[in-house]
């Protein structure tokens, strides 16, 4: 590439980044401030944009003129709607994390709203108008001047922002009212005044960048909903509530974009950007311009869960059918592994009955699959096996330790066999041949749609009584009967969560086989490595059983046909190390970990050096007569 050519790619990304980081700012403001996850924030960039476009077309005025028009507008908007929805929301959620739940629903709310009413009134077609489309040459390399304008102008409205927040009284008051609501009201900030006038502002901003927009940019109902996903990798880049990460982490997008839309292929640009969301989410929760605080949140977990999906919704539309059957295998892992460290990584309960829960839902999709439509047969399976594991658990739970794996090992046996008689003695076969089977986007979307209902489950689960009662029976079970805990019932009740997790996994999956036996559908193996994946993640952590996953199911589909005795002895090696060396699991490592495997290693050397040397028989001999001398 020439001089130029790097120049324009680097100077397109920074255009992209600089309208990413006006987008970001009023959510990032809103956010930070009042703990206002507005998803409804691109619907008001669509309202600025649909305001400068019909203003413009119909009276023929400049843009330009508009700027200040719309940040009016919609400032006075968000004004109106803080009264109405958010200031009942304050004085009603009893905590700050009920009313964030209740607020993100209320933003949900509006972004319904607002896109079906404008596509209501206009319709839903692409519009849009000239001005300023001529190129304009700086350095040899050729840009649009609508585009360039935008930029411009959405660097100085961020910089304005940011030289207000700093440098006025009203930016020192917002920004003591993000490091402490408390602090700040005993100080006397008016948080009565601030929340609605910042919530304005940071609508205002967003029907600001949407007047920019409609310059250079068609413009439609459903334009808002990419930016409000954009302006959340832009803040989770930056850091919630930084200001100056929001412009950086924007700016940093645009380029990234360019650049991976340049070398690779530019319909890769949704899954690139996911990417960098997820891995940012995971590696630096606070953004890449924070201190790292290792402490889990709730909100990072569903960011992560968030850009998860995203990526996993937008695979099937850039890979090939080898992909997207290791992606659904993956999927399947997820939701099992899960599922299964959630109630025995909390109870410390090792259950090997995952195979026989996920083999019922298989036989039923089988069984009725012909005669029920398909999302009754797989909450019919699901349904199944749930309530054999809360027979199984009231027969069972009483045992701990290998007992209980045993017995639940044998158990699963028992009603594959079980299966495999009732197959033979009533329909005279082993086997059924599945003649009503969906389309493969069909099986896809059910199994990532319940990959996703369980992560959200245990997300949500591990933060309530009955989490809390799980991980207490894995401490103590006698200790948390004595507090009151009903063991039996939260224990019962976690190994049906579990069964009815693999049980609609196996219902859903069972289409893929076009002909279902007992020895398929209650292959060990699914069991055994479904306990492996989570063990080797981390069978207490959200996390660890879902990276684990993953990494497996890469491996399963690469090595597993072309060699796979490599394969198992890869899944034994590894369980033996995770077991030795990292007992956390995967999601336990940090970099201190690898510093302690360091320090061990040289103590080895050190050790195994001293003996072969001779000097620890030397010193063993000089002891011994040192001992004798003084005897």
């Amino acid at each position: 590439m020439s001089a130029t050519a790097w120049i324009e790619l680097i100077v397109s990304g920074l255009i992209t980044g600089g309208i990413y980081a006006l987008v970001a700012l009023g959510l990032n403001l809103q956010y930070g401030l009042m703990r206002i996850l507005n998803i409804a924030h691109g619907e008001f960039l669509m309202l600025g944009a649909y305001l400068t476009w019909m203003v413009q077309t119909s009276f023929g005025i400049s843009p330009l003129l508009m700027i200040p028009v719309s940040f009016v507008v919609l400032m006075g908007l968000g004004l109106v709607i803080h009264w109405l929805c958010f200031r009942r929301l304050t004085a009603t959620s009893p905590n700050i994390d009920i009313f964030e739940a209740r607020g993100l629903m209320v933003a949900f709310g509006l972004m319904f709203l607002i896109q079906n009413l404008v596509s209501s009134i206009w319709g839903g077609e692409l519009r849009g108008y000239d001005y300023m489309a001529d190129p304009v040459v700086m350095g040899g390399a050729q840009f649009a001047g609508n585009k360039l304008l935008v930029f411009v102008m959405a660097l100085i409205f961020s910089l304005g922002l940011m030289v207000l927040l700093r440098k006025t009284l009203l930016g020192k008051g917002v920004r003591a009212l993000m490091q402490s609501q408390v602090g700040a009201q005993l100080v006397g900030i008016n948080t009565r005044t601030l929340h609605p006038l910042m919530f304005g502002i940071g609508l205002g901003l967003s029907g600001l960048a949407g007047c920019l927009l409609s310059m250079a940019y068609t413009i439609s109902p459903a334009m808002g909903e990419p930016y409000t996903v954009t302006a959340l990798i832009v803040i989770t880049l930056g850091g919630f509530g930084s200001m100056g990460g929001a412009l950086a982490g924007g700016l940093l997008l645009g380029v990234i974009e360019a650049f991976g839309m340049h070398f690779t292929n530019p319909s890769l640009k949704a899954l690139l950007s996911y990417v960098v969301f997820i891995g940012v989410l995971l590696l630096r929760p606070k953004g890449l311009f924070s201190k790292m605080n290792t402490n889990a949140n709730l909100w990072r977990d569903v960011l992560v869960l968030f850009g998860l999906t995203g990526w996993a919704l937008a695979l099937p539309s850039y890979g090939n059918e080898f992909v997207v059957s290791m992606a659904l295998t993956c999927l399947m892992y997820v939701a099992l592994s899960t599922s299964w460290g959630f109630f025995c990584g909390s109870s410390r309960y090792l259950s090997l009955a995952t195979s026989a829960f996920f083999g019922l839902g298989a036989y039923t999709t089988a069984m009725n699959l012909d005669t029920l439509p398909w999302a009754s047969a797989i909450a019919l399976g699901s349904g199944i096996a749930a309530a054999v594991a809360v027979v199984m658990g009231l027969a069972v739970l009483h045992l701990r330790g290998t007992y209980f794996a045993v017995l639940t090992f044998g158990m699963a046996e028992l009603i594959r066999h079980a299966i495999s008689y009732y197959e033979k003695s009533v329909h005279g076969t082993v086997g059924r041949v599945l003649t009503t089977v969906p389309e493969m986007s069909t099986i896809y979307h059910t199994v990532l749609l319940l990959a996703v209902i369980t992560v959200a489950l245990s997300i949500f689960l591990r933060r309530t009584r009955f989490g809390l009662a799980l991980l207490g029976i894995g401490g103590d079970e006698q200790r948390a009967q004595t507090l009151g805990v009903n063991t039996r019932w939260v224990k019962v009740a976690g190994f049906a969560f579990t069964a009815a997790v693999a049980g609609g996994v196996g219902a859903a999956m069972a289409v893929r086989w076009t002909y279902i036996d007992p020895h398929t559908a209650f292959n060990p193996f699914i069991g055994f490595q479904t306990v492996l994946i989570a063990l080797i993640g981390g069978a207490m952590t959200l996390w660890g059983p879902l990276i684990a996953a993953i990494v497996f199911s890469i491996l399963a589909e690469t090595l597993r046909l072309q060699a796979p005795q490599i394969y198992m002895m890869t899944l034994g090696l590894l369980l033996i190390l995770s077991v030795l060396y990292l007992p956390g699991g995967l999601a336990s490592m940090r970099w201190q970990t690898f510093k302690d495997w360091y320090l061990d290693m040289r103590q080895w050397y050190k050790d195994t050096r001293y003996i072969l040397s001779g000097d620890k028989a030397r010193d063993k001999q000089r002891a011994k007569e040192r001992r004798i001398v003084g005897l």
